[in-house]
């Protein structure tokens, strides 16, 4: 079974894992964010920046990239691993809108990913 936008994904985190292994820790967050997109766009992904998403009730969140608008995004640059936390806060990005797919990105000491999965046929309408 292959993995929904496997071909976007795969290509974000070879760009994520270039940008990893040349730029050191310890930058910005959006710093990482600019780098990733010009090494996302070079490879011909569609990309939208900080984009304003509308969720399911009447707020709306800021995600940071959006690619070929079928994957989320969300940048980190910490020095911790990637906490339960986030991954929870991530997964209700993708329970409160019609993605399915969000990749977490942390630009820490060592670069590490972690890929949600949460099909819109589970989503409470």
């Amino acid at each position: 079974m292959e993995l929904l936008h496997a071909d976007v994904t795969s290509t974000i985190l070879k760009g994520f894992y270039a940008v990893a292994n040349d730029i050191p820790f310890g930058l910005d967050k959006s710093f990482y964010c600019n780098a990733l997109t010009i090494d996302l766009q070079q490879s011909g992904l569609k990309i939208d920046n900080y984009k304003t998403l509308d969720v399911k009730y009447k707020d709306s969140v800021t995600i940071d990239l959006v690619v070929n608008n079928a994957v989320l995004v969300n940048i980190l640059s910490e020095d911790a691993l990637i906490s339960p936390e986030k991954i929870e806060l991530s997964k209700n990005y993708l329970r409160l809108s019609n993605f399915e797919v969000l990749l977490i990105l942390n630009f820490g000491i060592e670069a590490e990913h972690k890929r949600i999965f949460l099909s819109n046929d589970y989503k409470s309408r």
